[in-house]
């Protein structure tokens, strides 16, 4: 899905986030920009007296990419997604507390230092 993200600056100087889902990514950046500014336009984006959509600052497409794994409303185990598989670690040895170094020296020189 393809969505269009633009930020704005409301008029308290603080910024406002807003997206619209299913974009036309064949419009050029003049074209969009244009429409953006006619919402700066209007008056009706107010709440307590602050303007949602005093300024446009940027806008940008955002590409999400969805792939379900199961659907519980249709029972439908859909194929499992495509996945790499981690190659073969070995495992992590273990210390024992009588192992572990005693850093206390060594931190505390460093604190005195």
């Amino acid at each position: 899905m393809l969505s269009l993200s633009a930020t704005f600056e409301k008029s308290n100087g603080r910024k406002h986030t807003w997206r619209m889902k299913h974009a036309n990514p064949n419009k050029s950046a003049k074209e969009i920009k244009t429409s953006l500014e006619k919402l700066t336009t209007l008056d009706i984006f107010e709440k307590d007296g602050v303007n949602f959509f005093e300024k446009v600052i940027t806008a940008k497409f955002i590409e999400t990419i969805e792939t379900p794994i199961f659907d519980k409303k249709t029972d439908t185990q859909l194929e499992s997604p495509k996945t790499t598989p981690v190659s073969e670690q070995r495992p992590i040895d273990t210390i024992s507390r009588s192992e572990r170094p005693d850093c206390s020296a060594r931190t505390n020189q460093a604190w005195n230092a």
